[in-house]
């Protein structure tokens, strides 16, 4: 049987197009806030574009890639804490540091006597980052659960609406499991077969295609 290697990091489902979605909506977002709370235009975009794109920038370029594995498969309360991290730093320089490289410096609510103070300001602006980050990462963590063409057909209500398709099927199953289960064990086994799943599916969906479902070892791909 021929081995051939399946190079995963170059096959990250083609998302990097979603930062681009991302700055572009994080930019109006941020106008839109911007104007409602008395600020500028200019700062508006700025602040919004780096806030929606640092996330997204983290999300693809990491958790959803090839070496952010260990992040994915880490205990949820690190995993939590380390994007709250990311997240912190993201707004952060975005609500601060971005507006004064930008030349606003008619804002200067953080600091007090040259040192930072989270005052109502930054409370209220740094709270409605996070609601925003929270809506970027949930649509994030939905397309990677489900697929972005599902996501996208549920979202604009394709499924009350059921047309006829023509699909190719694609059945992979693993040759010789039960072998491989006795000699890896259930634990060792249950590792392997996560690690086959996530290879597969990355090529999959860079080609356009869709997983349809698991059955054991077996992958069901259209």
């Amino acid at each position: 049987m021929e081995n051939r290697h399946i190079d995963v990091s170059a096959a990250p489902i083609n998302q990097w197009w979603l930062v681009g979605v991302f700055v572009a909506v994080g930019a109006v977002v941020g106008v839109v806030y911007s104007l409602l709370t008395g600020g500028t235009f200019k700062i508006g975009v700025a602040i919004g574009a780096s806030i929606g794109g640092g996330i997204a920038l983290f999300e693809v370029g990491y958790v959803h890639h090839a070496r952010g594995r260990w992040l994915r498969r880490a205990p949820l309360a690190l995993f939590l804490v380390i994007s709250m991290a990311v997240w912190f730093t993201v707004m952060t320089f975005s609500l601060e540091v971005l507006p004064h490289w930008l030349g606003d410096v008619s804002d200067d609510h953080s600091l007090v006597d040259g040192r930072f103070s989270l005052d109502r300001i930054f409370q209220a602006d740094l709270l409605f980052s996070v609601m925003v980050g929270v809506i970027i990462t949930a649509v994030m963590r939905l397309r990677s659960l489900i697929g972005g063409r599902v996501l996208f057909e549920f979202l604009t209500g394709r499924y009350r609406r059921p047309v006829d398709e023509r699909r190719i099927f694609l059945f992979l199953d693993l040759c010789d499991s039960t072998p491989i289960a006795e000699s890896l064990g259930s634990i060792g086994y249950h590792a392997f077969l996560r690690d086959f799943i996530e290879t597969l599916e990355k090529p999959i969906a860079r080609y356009g295609g869709e997983i349809y479902q698991y059955v054991g070892d077996e992958v069901l791909a259209t």
